[in-house]
């Protein structure tokens, strides 16, 4: 699916959850979550090693961006963020709208809602977003709102 024919994703289609240890995860719909999963490692050599990486770009009006900011405000709205002085890493965005979500992005068939846990770990790495999502601060000049995913 290209971003052309990807779908809006609204914040009733995305789940707010804390996993058995209290990190924080939005559950999106599997076709959301492949594309960001690719989005997330655009850039990034696959056999790159190292503790630090952050992916391509994308422009703060991008389907990536966009979608990104709908994560981040479904994040902040929902009744996990208040039990987080930070919001999971979201205040600065709250404030500068800008900042970086601190928890997971998982397609809804990745995750257990029972167990609270991965489905099957390994099996759906597809689904799975990797690194921390990032939002460009609006003092950033040219950049704000420019999405990159930190690895």
């Amino acid at each position: 699916m290209s971003h052309a024919t990807a779908p809006v994703l609204t914040p009733d289609a995305i789940t707010i959850t804390t996993d058995h240890s209290g990190i924080p995860y939005a559950i999106v719909p599997d076709d959301i979550a492949r594309l960001l999963r690719a989005d997330s490692n655009a850039g990034i050599d696959p056999e790159a090693r190292g503790i630090f990486f952050e992916s391509t770009p994308h422009p703060a009006l991008s389907w990536t961006a966009i979608t990104v900011r709908t994560i981040f405000d479904a994040v902040l709205a929902s009744p996990i963020a208040a039990e987080d002085d930070h919001a999971h890493g979201l205040s600065q965005y709250a404030k500068w709208d800008g900042g970086a979500f601190y928890g997971n992005i998982v397609g809804i068939s990745a995750w257990d809602a029972d167990a609270r846990w991965w489905r099957s770990y390994g099996q759906h790495n597809d689904l799975i977003v990797s690194g921390f999502a990032n939002i460009a601060h609006r003092t950033r000049g040219p950049l704000a709102g420019t999405c990159t995913f930190t690895l």
